[in-house]
């Protein structure tokens, strides 16, 4: 035994050591097939490495990791410990706790897309290094971070909730401290399931339609393969689809799960020999909380790393590009007055951005977060025709926006008949 402990202690240093050169990604399943990987993470001055960052290596080299390293073993959860999963952000809405998310570097977050889908960015805030849900001035190690760029993967849809997960860009490079942390991204091999069991954690409901929890929660929770999922909801008399970029995990007999809230927090693994953790999931979906046989729906991580790689790289590329030159005067002669070109350039880029909707961010209702966790509901019945009526006043109203408009332009003031909604 001592000797087995000495071998333990000798293989830790060594990897140590050799940590600033070689990034060790290993994970020992429940089951005798124990699997270790190894990512090589040596920065060189390549093309694609822009500010010191490598978009082949998603990855850190002090990712996943935390300042203690307790584990104890959200609904019929328990209290984190603060310090413990230091990559956890809560994202405000009209600055209130919205969704959950993770920070996977300095200047990115992973979420949901659902969180933020329709949703114009400038409504958001995140708020990083914090335990507690409510915002106070007890976290001095916390951070408020506005002015952050949202972007949900365009396959998004609400009706199957394929595709749910989002980046969102912060507005400068935040300062890595005990509290704030980059969690790790899978490798590739992680699109086929190779753990049993996975942590979930976030400030979500208690219960279902109870509270929100004022402290971070984790729970452990068994990953189901997706046949067998499926085979559950059946069972219960609901017919769903769950794809492979999909994961379920939940208790045969209920009882633990993440619930309202919880929404775009990580489910994530923690390797025992290495102390790091990974993100392998995002929660996006599920039917009520903790029920048997409904156990939740994630996104897969591993399946959109190329999309996480790509989106990353073109936004950054985008933010470092020059200011656009002033358009230069067309030549004059003395027969030929001067003109000057006064129509702007743009750029057209394949943008998801939301905040290219033309969506009134006053006028529009706040999403009601605690009803999406009914994810797999149908979509609304198609509303019937407006009566006559009702089409008059509406032309009336359409008619006195018009009329605003006219009068306003006359007194050369700006208005915008794309912010109105009738």
């Amino acid at each position: 035994m001592a000797k087995m402990m000495m071998i333990m202690i000798l293989m830790e240093s060594l990897l140590i050591i050799s940590a600033e050169e070689l990034r060790i990604t290993t994970l020992k399943p429940d089951n005798d097939d124990d699997i270790i990987t190894t990512t090589t993470n040596t920065i060189t001055m390549e093309n694609d490495i822009i500010d010191g960052y490598d978009y082949n290596n998603l990855n850190e080299y002090n990712c996943g990791r935390r300042m203690n390293n307790r584990h104890p073993k959200i609904i019929n959860g328990s209290n984190a410990i603060h310090g413990n999963y230091p990559w956890m952000i809560s994202l405000l809405l009209n600055n209130r706790h919205h969704c959950g998310g993770s920070l996977i570097n300095n200047r990115w977050v992973l979420t949901a897309a659902h969180c933020v889908y329709r949703v114009p960015s400038p409504r958001f805030q995140v708020k990083l290094g914090s335990h507690v849900r409510i915002n106070n001035n007890s976290e001095p190690m916390s951070i408020f971070l506005d002015n952050v760029r949202a972007i949900p993967h365009p396959g998004f849809t609400f009706t199957t909730f394929q595709d749910d997960l989002a980046l969102i860009r912060l507005p400068k490079a935040i300062r890595y401290s005990n509290y704030i942390q980059p969690i790790c991204l899978p490798d590739r091999i992680w699109m086929k399931p190779m753990v049993k069991k996975a942590t979930v954690i976030g400030w979500g409901k208690l219960k279902q339609g109870g509270n929100s929890a004022d402290t971070l929660q984790q729970v452990d929770l068994p990953i189901i393969d997706n046949g067998k999922c499926i085979n559950w909801y059946r069972e219960m008399g609901k017919m769903l689809t769950i794809r492979p970029t999909q994961i379920c995990a939940g208790f045969e007999q209920g009882g633990k799960d993440a619930c309202q809230g919880d929404s775009g927090s990580p489910m994530l693994t923690t390797n025992d020999f290495s102390k790091r953790s990974t993100i392998i999931g995002i929660v996006s979906a599920g039917i009520g909380c903790a029920l048997p046989k409904l156990p939740g729906i994630y996104t897969r991580v591993s399946a959109y790393l190329p999309w996480i790689r790509e989106t990353m790289q073109r936004y950054d590329d985008e933010r470092r590009r020059p200011p656009l030159p002033k358009l230069p005067l067309a030549a004059t002669t003395e027969s030929s007055p001067m003109i000057i070109t006064t129509e702007k350039q743009s750029i057209t880029t394949e943008s998801t951005d939301i905040t290219n909707v033309d969506i009134d961010v006053t006028a529009t209702k706040e999403p009601e977060h605690d009803n999406l966790w009914a994810l797999v509901s149908p979509p609304p019945p198609p509303q019937p025709p407006l009566s006559n009526e009702l089409m008059e006043s509406e032309q009336k109203k359409l008619w006195a926006l018009i009329t605003a408009a006219l009068i306003n332009n006359n007194k050369n003031k700006k208005f915008d008949t794309k912010t109105q909604i009738f």
